[in-house]
């Protein structure tokens, strides 16, 4: 192989290279559930779970563990509907929702 064809295939790749440097093949996304635990929790139950804590905190309810169920349950946003849904799926209020959820725990 000369020199002229040497430096012809050194051009190549460094084109290649540029290339892609340049445009970088993309990243499949990965799926939610397939992340480490740690960031699986953070990024699904987290978010929605301190929100929950901060209600428990600013109401202050007798039963703060049935409020934060009923609080989890209300406002899960994978759920469209469940029994502590009002009508036309409008949410049921906070002292409402921890009322129902002690009489449902009390029941059992």
């Amino acid at each position: 192989m000369s020199e002229k064809d040497a430096g012809v295939d050194d051009n190549v790749m460094l084109e290649r290279l540029v290339a892609h440097l340049r445009n970088p093949p993309s990243i499949p996304a990965v799926p939610v559930y397939a992340l480490p635990d740690q960031q699986y929790l953070e990024a699904t139950v987290l978010p929605l779970l301190l929100r929950g804590l901060e209600e428990v905190a600013k109401t202050r309810p007798a039963d703060p563990l049935a409020f934060l169920a009923a609080y989890l349950l209300s406002n899960n946003p994978q759920k469209t509907s469940h029994p502590l849904m009002g009508d036309e799926g409008r949410r049921v209020p906070l002292q409402g929702i921890a009322q129902m959820a002690a009489d449902i725990i009390g029941r059992k």
